[in-house]
């Protein structure tokens, strides 16, 4: 059986919920932390012995989520396709800001 490790007196620290970060990431930042936690347990029983830490993390963060156990069957909703790249493109991805108002790729385009 295998099990989450964390050093001694590590105590894991995520981003704040009003932090200045994309709003997907700050949603699926619960998930995340679920989905990783049940690839590196071996059973929901170890797994719930190590919840408790991340979860008390996640509330230090104003995060209000419940760790929930799932199997790699779970995790597993689609299926890989290979990917077809076409490498001719250049994109243009300026840096997230929540106080920036305009939509910057559209007056950069326009």
């Amino acid at each position: 059986s295998y099990r989450p490790y964390r050093k001694p007196n590590d105590t894991p620290l995520y981003i704040h919920k009003r932090s200045n970060h994309p709003p997907n990431i700050i949603k699926n930042l619960p998930q995340m932390i679920g989905n990783r936690l049940s690839s590196i347990s071996s059973s929901e029983s170890i797994f719930d012995q190590a919840k408790g830490e991340y979860e008390e993390a996640l509330k230090a963060s104003g995060h209000n989520a419940e760790l929930k156990f799932e199997t790699s069957d779970q995790q597993k909703t689609g299926v890989r396709r290979k990917r077809r790249r076409n490498r001719k493109i250049i994109w243009f991805n300026p840096p997230f800001n929540l106080a920036v108002a305009t939509d910057i790729g559209r007056k950069f385009f326009a």
